[in-house]
């Protein structure tokens, strides 16, 4: 019986689009679940869940919340280099992860920012803190906006240094 009802929520659909007060024929919508339905936040977490698995296998820390995944970890200024090459190799299974379950990974909405004191800050600016994430160079931010939260850089209760991803839409 639930399986009939996901099916009869999942085939069959069609999608119109209008623009400029023109609507156009139907086109078969063969993969997805129907924007703003009850059914759809679940099913993406179902879909989606085993992200978690793939971070873990990269040793970061991660908050997921609907479409946006974050991940972040901390390190000596001396570790700066590793952890960048972490992050870059954790971006690029992400990248094929999303791309087996035929999502995408928006670059375009990837920040990163490292955050310490002032002066570990300041000793991080003759280093390269870039994030590399498929063809983009991900240049840190001295703020990042999360889930309407503004967070900035710096930071007088840390001595070492986080990084926090921001993947939206992935």
């Amino acid at each position: 019986m639930a399986f009939n009802w996901f099916k009869s929520c999942l085939s069959d659909r069609t999608q119109t689009f209008v623009y400029a007060c023109v609507r156009s024929s139907n086109f078969p919508v063969e993969c997805s679940i129907p924007q703003g339905s009850v059914l759809g936040p679940r099913c993406f977490i179902a879909y989606t869940e085993d992200v978690v698995d793939l971070l873990e296998s990269h040793a970061v820390h991660s908050h997921l919340y609907v479409d946006d995944t974050q991940f972040h970890d901390n390190c000596r200024l001396e570790d700066t280099d590793a952890l960048r090459n972490r992050f870059s190799h954790c971006a690029s299974d992400i990248i094929s992860w999303c791309t087996s379950r035929l999502l995408q990974l928006n670059a375009n909405k990837t920040e990163a920012i490292w955050v310490g004191s002032k002066s570990n800050l300041a000793k991080l600016t003759t280093r390269d803190c870039s994030i590399q994430i498929d063809e983009s160079t991900i240049q840190p931010s001295t703020v990042v906006r999360d889930l309407g939260v503004y967070l900035h850089c710096e930071s007088r209760k840390t001595r070492h240094y986080n990084i926090v991803h921001n993947f939206a839409k992935c």
